[in-house]
């Protein structure tokens, strides 16, 4: 017994709690061979309405020699800064960025998803020109601590569902 993509599409989207008829509709009239045409076009729609309503952006750590004070100072770093460039200093600070681990998931299944051979054509290109969307998210290996480390704000709704996408089409489990 075979079970319609659309169907499993259903199911997912009664899981996520988001079951809208407004957004059944445009899966509906499309026919997928198999779960992972379905992901792909999913993930596609997914990003692009997460970048129009802007990537969720967070503060990671960034450690660079500077002329400016700016958070800690590296003093062992700093040594060793200055006795190429003087007028350095090496310091550690916050800065807001889209380079979080929602955004780095999302990546690297896309990256995955273009690694398949048999996905067709127009949805690669698809998926290759939603990819050049994250031109500042950095590359990474998908494993299950990485999704163990996602946190999400409330504003967020499309993250959850992708990243569980993300782990669906990886094969890896919570």
């Amino acid at each position: 017994m075979t079970i319609p993509v659309a169907n499993i599409y259903y199911l997912l989207c009664y899981a996520w709690d988001e079951f809208t008829p407004r957004r059944m509709i445009g899966v509906e009239g499309e026919q997928f061979p198999d779960t992972l045409h379905l992901f792909a076009h999913l993930l596609v729609v997914g990003l692009r309405t997460l970048h129009r309503q802007g990537l969720e952006t967070g503060y990671v750590i960034v450690e660079e020699p500077t002329s400016t004070l700016r958070g800690r100072i590296l003093m062992g770093n700093t040594i060793q800064v200055r006795a190429k460039q003087p007028q350095k200093v090496f310091c550690a600070f916050d800065e807001m960025s889209a380079d979080v681990v929602s955004n780095q998931i999302l990546k690297a299944t896309m990256r995955r998803i273009l690694g398949e051979e048999h996905l067709e054509a127009e949805l690669r290109g698809d998926v290759r020109r939603s990819l050049s969307l994250l031109p500042s998210v950095s590359e990474i290996e998908l494993n299950n601590r990485l999704f163990h480390e996602v946190h999400l704000h409330q504003n967020l709704k499309g993250h959850p569902k992708a990243a569980n996408e993300g782990h669906l089409k990886t094969g890896q489990r919570k």
